[in-house]
């Protein structure tokens, strides 16, 4: 149930606005300025948030154009000056109609082929019949273009809308496969014992590479603000199960070993990358150019077609945690050797116009010396001309204000002009917009 509002009088209410019916109609862009200041001058944070519609739909009962315009309405009553819109929920499968993929929500089993997922869902619900609601989708995405609809409220609001956008896996969840996964299993990466990864691409196969660049067209020609990559969220993270290590035990990738990848670095350098460590510095740089590659294409193409869209990107951390061979979790290596993700080339090159730290260990918000600490190191990795905005704040477990208030202070006390929060719906399910709404008229 929709906090605050029922069901018929929030219809009632969004129904007078005109939800849906001015769809496309030209409203002000938003007018926030990119920094405020005190009088002191000191500078002043924005905040912004992200949001899964979907889980919206499944938890909170939101979900079309009014399901929208509660949570942008909510987002804007509190203080909020951008929104991060998910645009593939359970990656690979989209929030909106898609030519590319099939829609978010219309999850797939088959335990024949994918076995590992089955047994996650099987150990995470302990047993029980999972939901019908979850397994058939609560939210028909095949209908229902939320970007567009996002847009067409966050100009309303006077909000920034950003696209959230995973594009390092082909799901995000336990069971949240795409049909391309299952069209394509040989596009999927392996890791240096052979085994392929369930829920991850690979970067060095060119028709999966060419899916994920048709994949951003498509959210791009939304025209939103910006679009943020995200290379990091993945299932394939729970001990005990038998899911496939993406990690060594230094918490190095141990994947991208795909023969097309394999046999071009042995081309280039005459070594063989099973003959070598798997953390090798020229072994890890020549995988990381794959992805560079990807990010490259993508810049050329925004800039040729979409020329106002902002390209950035949520960097993962040094640390974070991983799952590695031998069954366990380690702390990850830096965003280089742990996940490719080459934030010195990236931001030196021009390649994004941003970056905000994100997906640390929910931890570290509740340690100020561990989250100074890491936002310190990501922005050590970021270069001219690409803006250093801020860090992310996982907010599911910081659930009561001292928590939540000394985790935005700690932020706000490392010069960031930004927090993003992780996300809205533990807003809604904590019941804490209202401290965020006085950190906001604090730090904000």
């Amino acid at each position: 149930m929709l906090n605050d509002l029922s069901r018929r009088a929030f219809v009632t209410l969004a129904g007078a606005a005109g939800v849906g019916a001015a769809l496309g109609t030209s409203v002000a862009p938003s007018a926030c300025a990119e920094e405020a200041s005190t009088a002191s001058g000191n500078k002043k944070m924005k905040f912004s948030a992200m949001v899964t519609l979907g889980d919206w739909a499944i938890f909170r009962g939101a979900w079309g154009d009014p399901g929208v315009y509660y949570i942008l309405k909510r987002m804007k009553d509190t203080g909020f000056s951008r929104v991060y819109w998910r645009t593939t929920d359970g990656c690979g499968q989209a929030c909106y109609p898609s030519k590319v993929t099939n829609p978010a929500q219309e999850f797939i089993r088959d335990p024949k082929r994918f076995m590992e997922q089955h047994h996650v869902q099987d150990f995470l619900n302990q047993g029980r019949p999972m939901p019908d609601g979850w397994i058939k989708g609560s939210a028909d995405f095949s209908q229902f273009d939320s970007i567009t609809s996002g847009i067409h409220w966050a100009k309303h609001f006077g909000l920034e809308f950003y696209c959230w956008h995973e594009h390092a896996e082909d799901h995000g969840a336990v069971g949240q496969i795409s049909r391309i996964a299952f069209e394509h299993p040989e596009w999927l990466t392996r890791n240096r014992d052979g085994k392929s990864s369930p829920c991850r691409f690979s970067w060095g196969i060119q028709p999966a590479v060419e899916h994920r660049i048709a994949l951003v067209r498509e959210v791009l020609e939304h025209q939103p603000d910006g679009l943020y990559f995200d290379f990091v969220k993945s299932m394939c993270s729970t001990p005990g199960v038998g899911c496939t290590p993406h990690f060594d035990d230094q918490g190095v990738w141990y994947c991208t070993y795909d023969e097309p990848v394999v046999e071009a670095f042995k081309k280039e350098t005459g070594r063989d990358p099973h003959q070598i460590p798997n953390g090798d510095a020229e072994w890890v740089r020549f995988r990381s150019r794959y992805m560079t590659d990807f990010v490259r294409q993508v810049r050329q193409m925004q800039q040729r077609d979409f020329p106002s869209v902002k390209l950035g990107a949520f960097g993962c951390p040094t640390g974070r945690l991983g799952f590695a061979t031998g069954d366990k979790m380690v702390a990850c290596a830096d965003p280089l050797r742990a996940y490719l993700e080459d934030h010195e080339t990236w931001t030196r090159d021009g390649l994004i116009d941003e970056f905000v730290n994100a997906y640390n260990d929910g931890a570290v918000g509740r340690d100020p010396t561990k989250l100074k600490a890491m936002v310190a190191d990501s922005r050590s990795r970021i270069h001219n001309p690409c803006r250093y905005r801020g860090s992310q704040l996982e907010v599911y477990g910081l659930g009561d204000e001292p928590s939540l208030m000394t985790a935005i202070e700690t932020i706000a006390n490392c010069d960031c002009q930004e927090i993003v929060l992780f996300e809205t719906t533990p807003l809604e399910s904590n019941n804490t917009w209202g401290v965020i709404a006085k950190a906001i008229k604090q730090f904000g």
